[in-house]
């Protein structure tokens, strides 16, 4: 029995199933890679020393040790006037924070920008993307 390597010419079934097999392939990796990324969990960094490695230069360790009065400026305008950092997510994408309430600001501070506070004492938390904060302010004053 003679086998013909030499005379064999792919037909058109044999390339496409070819084909379909490759991006099937291609198919495959492509979402695996997506559902890795999806299932990948993101951790909550609350040690200021872990902290300090992923957040910009803006950020001080007295903004996680202490209970004290601090604005984060963001790119808008806005102030959002914080009492604490609880957390950081490990992406350094977000940042949990412990509002203020308005009542907890001194009246002799003056600012010309909106400010968001704690709309009630029992509602403080708050989830702030890091990237949108230009800079932090110490608002409180001994």
């Amino acid at each position: 029995m003679e086998v013909l390597i030499n005379n064999y010419a792919p037909s058109f079934e044999d390339i496409t199933g070819l084909i379909g097999g490759l991006l099937g392939f291609a198919a495959f990796i492509i979402s695996y890679k997506q559902w890795k990324m999806t299932n990948r969990k993101v951790a909550m960094l609350t040690d200021s020393g872990a902290i300090f490695e992923v957040l910009p230069t803006w950020y001080s360790s007295r903004m996680v040790d202490d209970y004290w009065l601090f604005g984060l400026q963001m790119t808008g305008g806005q102030i959002v006037v914080i009492v604490r950092i609880i957390g950081v997510s490990s992406d350094s994408k977000w940042m949990d924070v412990e509002l203020a309430t308005q009542d907890e600001i001194t009246s002799q501070l003056k600012i010309d920008q909106p400010m968001t506070f704690a709309v009630a004492d029992d509602r403080r938390m708050a989830c702030v993307q890091i990237a949108g904060i230009q800079t932090a302010l110490d608002l409180q004053h001994s």
